[in-house]
């Protein structure tokens, strides 16, 4: 009989690359919060609003 153990690899999800932003480059984890714009991805607020070329102003 075989007494061996199969020995698995796990990898936390979290720690997955899953897409790329598309403003700065950056690496988006699974489990990240992100924005979509039609097929565009944007890790954070900054990027989303850099990305959209949106301005804020008071009127």
């Amino acid at each position: 009989m075989n007494d061996y153990k199969e020995a698995t690899i796990q990898q936390d999800d979290e720690d997955q690359i899953v897409d790329i932003c598309d403003q700065c480059s950056q690496a988006v984890y699974s489990g990240q919060q992100v924005w979509k714009v039609g097929s565009e991805i944007y890790c954070s607020g900054s990027c989303l609003e850099s990305g959209l070329q949106i301005t804020t102003y008071k009127a």
